[in-house]
């Protein structure tokens, strides 16, 4: 497939990409929410995978994964925006750094998880735009947050849940 753009258009807000050879996939929309549907996002390649819900929510309804080493951001843009991962749902990478940033909350639903293994790091950042408030919320699951041996770094202007569990893998 090589290098994917995807810009979403309006009326289309659900999104599946699949990249199987060298290059990246990034995925921007600009209608004020995204949501990742079935078939999820797959980056079995070699590159970064990039999903930014501009003005609105992104909702991780299906499996964002890396197989490689490259890195996946997940941006929500907006004052009252939010990324959540449904439960059951993962963002995974086999050793690729995961970056999950949101102006407002950042949800971890059920029995959904953020993984990465080796060295690759975790980042949560809540409140993103350092403008009002936001949390982290990945109580519901002891395998919530899973790292090799890289470092997790969660930061929420409001906090984080109490029961949130982050565990090496």
């Amino acid at each position: 497939m090589g290098r994917s753009r995807w810009a979403a258009d309006p009326k289309n807000t659900n999104v599946t990409a699949t990249n199987t050879a060298s290059g990246n996939i990034v995925i921007a929309d600009t209608a004020g929410g995204l949501t990742v549907s079935t078939g999820g996002v797959n980056q079995t390649g070699t590159g970064t995978v990039g999903i930014t819900a501009a003005g609105g929510t992104l909702n991780v309804n299906e499996t964002v994964q890396s197989t490689g080493t490259g890195t996946i951001t997940l941006t929500a843009t907006g004052p009252t925006s939010d990324v959540v991962v449904a439960t059951g749902k993962s963002v995974t990478s086999t050793g690729g750094n995961i970056a999950i940033d949101a102006p407002q909350d950042i949800t971890l639903t059920g029995t959904g998880t953020v993984i990465t293994g080796g060295t690759g790091t975790i980042t949560l950042t809540a409140d993103s735009d350092n403008a009002t408030s936001g949390a982290i919320n990945a109580n519901n699951s002891a395998t919530a947050i899973q790292a090799g041996t890289g470092l997790v770094t969660l930061l929420g202007r409001s906090g984080i849940a109490a029961g949130t569990t982050i565990t090496n893998v």
